[in-house]
């Protein structure tokens, strides 16, 4: 559901690994229509990987982390994992400004239509 003051959808794609993965896609299913820019959640048993793929100018990756953490899929807590989820959560920001931020020109020039 995106909103109206966007002007670029900014789409990542992230994999986590899993501590366990003892839960319904039910879960799944449910936290994907909670969240509004979320495009992908989907669990790869074989691997105990989910692969999350969202607009990271309407969600966040520390905000679905908290839905998956809060539903009990938790990521393997690793410093790895800490770097990587406090990376996406910069970059998400960053995203998220850009995308509510309105065109300029550059050198008086008018900024051209899509």
């Amino acid at each position: 559901m995106p909103q109206k003051d966007l002007h670029t959808d900014f789409f990542v794609s992230h994999v986590i690994a899993l501590e366990h993965f003892s839960f319904a896609n039910d879960v799944l299913n449910e936290i994907r229509h909670q969240l509004p820019g979320l495009k992908k959640l989907e669990l790869d048993k074989r691997k105990g990987e989910l692969t999350v793929e969202y607009n990271s100018a309407v969600v966040s990756f520390s905000i679905i982390l908290a839905k998956l953490v809060q539903a009990g899929i938790r990521p393997i807590d690793s410093r790895w994992f800490r770097v990587k989820a406090a990376w996406y959560g910069y970059t998400d920001r960053n995203a998220a400004e850009q995308a509510h931020t309105r065109l300029r020109g550059c050198c008086n020039k008018v900024p051209k239509g899509k």
